[in-house]
């Protein structure tokens, strides 16, 4: 199967484009009055994300799993595989809420994939770790995950892996903000429509504040 050519013209559009307004004002993602190259940039995330998304829901369905607990499943394997990891740490590690890391534990522990015990150290909190049947499923699906993984990740040498992992750090933290700024304007949006609530501002206060 012959492969796609990988934007072959796209040079020249982005050279004739600049005309609509910026969609940032960042000084170092404009060239000259044209944002073009970052909407490349979003737009290849975008792309980026989703492949890797198909990716993850592949490598469930081989286990029998939705994406999100495939995604859980080979990180309590990961972090868990000597004394356990608690879900504060999964959380963490995984960058999701509290009551993700809950829900999905206890799906994988009713399917007997992944134990969850006391913790010796900490009475408030337990422990995970993959039990035997969570161990051999995930040792018969490696070879499948080494496949994807090299093939995803195979332009990639030891120079630009670790560039990858600089930029991807930086757009985590710049992400967080954006996150933050989403959900304070939501949470504003929530109180202006809250039933029985006055939509209309005072007279004698700047539209907004």
């Amino acid at each position: 199967m012959p492969k796609r050519p990988i934007r072959a013209n796209n040079n020249a559009r982005i050279a004739t484009r600049g005309r609509h307004p910026c969609t940032t004002t960042l000084p170092s993602l404009v060239e000259g009055n044209s944002d073009a190259r970052f909407r490349r940039l979003v737009y290849d995330f975008l792309t980026l994300s989703a492949r890797m998304r198909t990716m993850r829901e592949h490598l469930g369905e081989q286990a029998g799993l939705t994406a999100p607990q495939y995604t859980f499943l080979m990180a309590v394997m990961e972090l868990g595989e000597h004394t356990g990891v608690t879900m504060t740490e999964l959380a963490d590690y995984l960058l999701v809420t509290p009551a993700f890391v809950t829900h999905e534990s206890n799906v994988l522990v009713r399917s007997g994939l992944i134990v969850k015990r006391a913790n010796p150290q900490d009475g408030r909190s337990s422990l995970l770790s993959l039990s035997e049947k969570g161990w051999r499923l995930v040792s018969k699906l490696i070879p499948e995950v080494r496949a994807v993984n090299d093939l995803f990740f195979s332009q990639l040498d030891e120079t630009t892996f670790r560039r990858a992992q600089q930029l991807l750090a930086l757009l985590l933290e710049g992400s967080e903000h954006a996150m933050g700024y989403v959900a304070a304007g939501r949470a504003v949006k929530g109180l202006r429509n809250a039933p029985g609530r006055d939509r209309q501002a005072p007279a004698n206060r700047p539209r907004g504040a």
